[in-house]
């Protein structure tokens, strides 16, 4: 069987993204976090500017990890680089340091835009071996929430006589890594809501046609969104009408594929349960044992969890995700489970391709469906973050300015995780 995860559900998973320890909050506020310690020189800047560049390129590598570069400088000429490539693999500031002689680091600086790690996880502490390598100097953007560190890795360096300023470029750190900063904060993933509509908010005509409402510049753009996030979230009616494979370019592993509805509306052939890929999870409401034992049966590579009650509670999928290791998730649709989580407030981001078209038709879906708010006073508030064209579409990138006082969030419900055989 399974252990019976926090969340209360109990679990069988053979394959996904393991958790790393956390606690369900931020210990000390973003204004802390972005507050600076020290004034710092040009030369710093376009140091740590360099960190957050190749801190980048672990997007969608390195999850639930954040991803963090590493630079490493001595006499003003930078003599090492490095940054945290995947997930288990070396962390920025061990990538950087290999390539150079072990002595070498005594009376450098080093540039991370993360609290150097003070815990033996998976590899060794970083902010213990800069300090028996003597660096004179450590600048960081940020102070590593996660309470495994906390401002640990700090004061191991400072107890070393190392001079640490925290604080350079914080807001742009916070950007790179919101995703991490909101798992650990929360205790619950990111969640992205995505959709591609028409000018006039249609996503597909009143029969379901939505192929194709975005350019394929716009499509291949969503599908490298898609591989930056940990776990991808559709509606049953999705699955069944589109058939996707939730694929990411270059034929990469994805993520994982969640799937919300009854088990008992599984479409025969759905290709989300081939047991080639990343794995697949369906989320369903209450079904009798004859419907699980023939779906196992009928579709040996997925997991099943299932929900007491006639709903998939968001904040209980999202509890049970998290506790899988799953950081953030990318709600695709359709309209009815895109509603319930903009209904529960739990959306930290929406990424919404435009096209230049109208479709019309009152009987049209919309990207958020469900029953709706029933006061202007209880409406969403978003502040536009972005705008992209993306081919002859436009790519809008939003977030909540607030969470919804009148929002109702879902009640917490046991769940059950059985995983086919």
């Amino acid at each position: 069987m399974g252990e019976e995860c926090a969340c209360g559900v109990l679990c069988l998973f053979s394959r996904g993204f393991p958790p790393e320890p956390r606690s369900d909050a931020l210990r000390g506020s973003l204004r802390t976090m972005l507050r600076a310690s020290a004034s710092y020189s040009a030369a710093d800047l376009r140091h740590m500017k360099r960190c957050l560049d190749l801190a980048s390129r672990g997007a969608g590598k390195v999850s639930p990890n954040p991803m963090v570069g590493c630079v490493i400088v001595r006499d003003g000429r930078v003599i090492a680089e490095g940054y945290h490539r995947r997930f288990g693999g070396a962390h920025a500031e061990m990538a950087a340091a290999r390539s150079i002689a072990v002595g070498s680091l005594s009376g450098c600086t080093v540039y991370v835009n993360l609290e150097p790690c003070s815990h033996h996880g998976k590899t060794p502490p970083c902010a213990v071996m800069l300090a028996r390598m003597r660096v004179r100097r450590v600048v960081c953007s940020l102070r590593d929430p996660n309470p495994c560190v906390n401002g640990r890795g700090i004061a191991i360096l400072r107890r070393a006589g190392v001079r640490v300023d925290v604080g350079l470029l914080a807001r742009e750190a916070a950007e790179l890594n919101r995703r991490y900063l909101v798992w650990v904060r929360t205790g619950r993933p990111f969640v992205t809501l995505k959709a591609a509509v028409t000018l006039d908010g249609k996503t597909a005509t009143a029969t379901g046609v939505s192929r194709w409402v975005t350019s394929e510049s716009a499509r291949a753009h969503a599908r490298r969104m898609r591989a930056l996030h940990d776990a991808v979230i559709i509606g049953m009616n999705t699955a069944n009408t589109d058939n996707p494979l939730l694929t990411v370019p270059g034929g990469r592993y994805g993520p994982m594929r969640v799937v919300v509805g009854s088990l008992q509306h599984v479409r025969p052939g759905l290709r989300l349960c081939s047991p080639d890929g990343p794995p697949t999870m369906i989320a369903s409401p209450m079904i009798s044992r004859t419907t699980l034992r023939r779906f196992s049966r009928g579709c040996g590579g997925a997991m099943v969890a299932v929900f007491r009650g006639k709903t998939v509670p968001p904040g209980r999928l999202l509890a049970l995700l998290s506790d899988l290791g799953v950081s953030s998730v990318f709600v695709e649709g359709g309209g009815e489970t895109a509603w319930h989580f903009v209904q529960a407030g739990l959306v930290d981001e929406i990424l919404l391709y435009v096209a230049p078209k109208i479709l019309g038709g009152s009987r049209a879906k919309t990207f958020v469906g469900g029953e709706g708010f029933r006061s202007l006073g209880c409406t969403l508030p978003l502040t536009i973050t972005a705008t992209q064209p993306i081919g002859r579409d436009v790519l809008i990138v939003a977030r909540p300015v607030r969470r919804m006082d009148c929002a109702t969030t879902a009640q917490a419900e046991s769940t059950h995780v059985h995983r086919s055989h």
